[in-house]
């Protein structure tokens, strides 16, 4: 029996992945050809050409071990590593789902992670960022870490790979305390030796973060590291990202935010997917009201970062990573219990992906696609 719900499991992540890898490799039919992989930057910059800044972790290994220069294409490196990337994802997730029986056997729960329009789908398709990255470090933290000491590297990693990780920490922390299978004693400082690791790393990022050099001198030294992926993008060099402040983040999404109501039909279906996730563990979680409320405010609480980032369908997007895998987890510790038709309704979501990313008038980007290329 066992042996079949595996078999099961992995038939489902195959069909999964061969969609992941198709939206991923749109570029084959869409006009922009590889550049539909969006910004390439994160992946070369690096701190000794520029000092330290914030989200250069990534690119300071690449770039300093040589890998990124194993293609001389970087636009087909980062297919490269995207590609790589999403396959850990898939094998964290299939590792949590098939070491637990009652989630191996809920074939409706593996369907609603495997095809939700906020997960693979739409991290193939929105791919010009770190979030994939982000929510690798996320699954490591809740499901694969026990120390105060693996805690803070993932959490102090996490920061260092993009700062708007701070917006997962508030539900990696109350998972870690509510869900912890031993007693749960305050002060608890497997939780506290993260955060203070994770405060620290915050604050070294707020104060030295921002680049400090010349937007002519920043974008001649990156055009000579991706060459091809020069001038091709708005935000081609990473310049204005790494150099801008909290305020002028904050105008962006200020910008963004004082145009959703021309959006709202668009913005409806990815906001009610997100809002159901959250409200499904907070819901029917064994514990109390105070506790249920606050799981309901961490999950969905990446959806502040539009504020300062824009992107609505992205933090939409994280927002139904965090509830499902909360979800998941507590299902695991067997302090959650979730009626079937609550999954059946998720399912259906399923058909929208995947979700978009930056544009609000494209919250279905691949079915918007496809007709576009039908009717045109």
């Amino acid at each position: 029996m066992k042996e079949i719900r595996n078999r099961k499991l992995l038939w489902m992540t195959a069909a999964s992945g061969i969609f992941s890898f198709l939206v991923l490799n749109r570029w084959v039919v869409t006009d922009l050809k590889e550049k539909s992989f969006g910004r390439v930057w994160q992946y070369y910059v690096s701190w000794v050409d520029f000092g330290f800044h914030r989200r250069g972790l990534v690119g300071t290994l690449l770039t300093e071990s040589g890998l990124n220069s194993v293609f001389q294409n970087e636009y087909l490196f980062a297919y490269f590593i995207y590609g790589i990337l999403i396959a850990i994802s898939y094998f964290l997730i299939v590792k949590v789902l098939i070491s637990n029986e009652k989630l191996s056997s809920d074939n409706i729960l593996i369907f609603c992670v495997l095809f939700s329009p906020a997960i693979f789908l739409h991290f193939a398709y929105s791919s010009g960022n770190q979030d994939i990255l982000l929510f690798i470090l996320f699954l490591i933290a809740i499901f694969f870490t026990q120390s105060a000491l693996g805690l803070s590297l993932v959490v102090v990693s996490g920061l260092l790979v993009h700062e708007l990780f701070v917006f997962f920490l508030p539900c990696i922390f109350m998972l870690k305390f509510i869900a912890n299978e031993k007693p749960k004693l305050w002060p608890d400082w497997r939780i506290i030796r993260p955060a203070i690791a994770a405060l620290v790393t915050i604050l070294v990022i707020m104060v030295f973060g921002k680049i400090n050099v010349s937007a002519s001198t920043f974008e001649f030294l990156m055009s000579k590291r991706i060459p091809i992926a020069a001038y091709q993008h708005p935000l081609w060099s990473g310049y204005n990202e790494l150099a801008s402040s909290l305020q002028d983040n904050m105008n962006t999404g200020e910008n963004m935010i004082s145009h959703m109501w021309l959006y709202k039909y668009h913005l409806l279906i990815p906001s009610i997917y997100a809002v159901f996730i959250a409200w499904m563990p907070s819901w029917f979680m064994v514990s109390r009201r105070t506790v249920k409320i606050t799981m309901f405010a961490v999950i969905v609480f990446p959806l502040i970062a539009s504020c300062v980032a824009a992107d609505y369908y992205r933090w939409i997007a994280i927002s139904a990573c965090l509830g499902l895998f909360s979800m998941i987890l507590l299902i695991s510790k067997n302090m959650l219990s979730v009626p079937k038709w609550t999954l059946v309704m998720l399912m259906f979501f399923s058909v929208f992906s995947p979700f978009g990313s930056a544009v609000l008038d494209r919250p279905f980007p691949m079915h918007q696609l496809l007709m576009e290329k039908i009717f045109r």
